[in-house]
């Protein structure tokens, strides 16, 4: 059993997710359900254990397994719910969130970091 909270834009949300066979399965679901989850403050408990750094940890390998198999990040409008602002693409996690920074800097739009395989452009949820 997978539990705990985390930081959102709207404050925390706690959640809670049983039935899964592996903590890794489990923090899968997580990140389909929240892209940023694992990127903001959170508390993690696996059956009754504290695994907040193994969440941390397990985050970032789902990260640097999707980008190594090819998949590209970009950013949309949240508010508006736009779909790839300007075509554009981003190798990392890290170099879309720095640009959905300076876009919304400019715009003033909320923007968040979605992920695709490029191929197909269709999102692709890490699972």
């Amino acid at each position: 059993m997978l539990e705990g909270w985390f930081e959102t834009e709207e404050g925390m949300e706690p959640f809670l997710l049983e039935g899964h066979g592996s903590f890794v399965e489990a923090i899968k679901e997580m990140v389909r359900y929240d892209g940023d989850f694992g990127h903001t403050d959170m508390e993690v408990e696996w059956n009754g254990e504290d695994a907040t750094k193994a969440a941390y940890d397990t985050v970032q390998e789902i990260h640097d397994q999707t980008e190594k198999e090819g998949c590209k990040y970009y950013i949309r409008d949240k508010v508006r719910g736009y779909g790839v602002v300007e075509d554009q693409y981003w190798a990392t996690r890290e170099e879309a969130e720095k640009a959905a920074l300076l876009h919304s800097g400019r715009t003033g739009g909320n923007y968040v970091v979605e992920i695709t395989n490029k191929v197909t452009g269709g999102a692709l949820w890490v699972g």
